[in-house]
Order: C-alpha cells, then structure tokens, then sequence
C-alpha cells in the first residue's frame, strides 16, 4: 500500500514537472509576441497623439479658443466688451500688429475703468440707496 501511494505520488509530480515544462514553454512563445504587439500598440498610439497635436496646432482657431478658456472670467468679459463695443472699428484698422494691441489694450484699460466706476456707484448705492434718489451720487 505505502509503495502505491509513493508511486502515485512520483506519477503526480511527474506529471506536474511535464505541465510546468509545458506552461514555461508556452509563456516563452507568448512573451516576445505579447511584448512585440505591446510595443506596435504604444507606438502606435504615440504616433496618433503626435498627429493630433499637430492636427490640433494647426488651426489658429483652436489654439485661440484654448487660450480664451485659460482667462480668468472678467478678463475675458472685458474682451468680449472690446470686441462688442469696437470689434468692426478694430477690423477696419489697417496698423501693423504692435499698434493694433496697443489699440485695443487701451480699450481694455477704458472699459475696465468703466467697469470700475460701475461697482463703485453699485458700492455706493448699496451703503445708501436713498442717494440715486437724490443725485448725491459721486461722478
């Protein structure tokens, strides 16, 4: 009895050795083509990246819309003020590029000027608004 069991258990672990060999055989087959497609996969992958990047840098229109969603929200309501109030007047201008942001950074700097006397009359109005009533408002 004991010399079956001991030769069950060599059987066993023979067949265990030659499913061991096996699954070392197979991962060594599978490895370099798993690592070969891995690789055609990031390459491929890095190369679609690339082409949208330069699909995306390309259009001007884009990369201005990227920089508009960057602004912080009473900046770009100032531009979108300037461009309401003196877009075609800015359009018309034949200046070279300098002038132009020259030109329309005064405009910012009017209109945000505007802006602020417009909060502080709100400002004063809020303390007292008995004073829009009778004109004591401060110009």
């Amino acid at each position: 009895m004991l010399r079956s069991l001991q030769s069950e258990s060599s059987n066993r672990d023979s067949q265990l050795a030659a499913l061991s060999r096996q699954l070392e055989t197979v991962q060594q087959q599978i490895d370099p083509d798993y690592q070969q497609m891995e690789a055609r996969i990031r390459q491929q992958i890095n190369t679609e990246v690339r082409a949208s990047n330069v699909a995306s840098n390309s259009d001007p229109r884009i990369s201005l819309l990227k920089q508009l969603s960057e602004l912080d929200p009473m900046t770009m309501g100032e531009i979108f003020a300037v461009n309401a109030q003196y877009g075609e007047f800015i359009q018309s201008l034949n200046v070279c590029e300098e002038r132009l942001d020259a030109v329309v950074n005064a405009l910012q700097n009017m209109i945000a000027g505007q802006n602020q006397a417009q909060s502080e009359i709100m400002l004063e109005y809020q303390a007292d608004p008995e004073a829009i009533i009778n004109g004591d408002l401060h110009q």
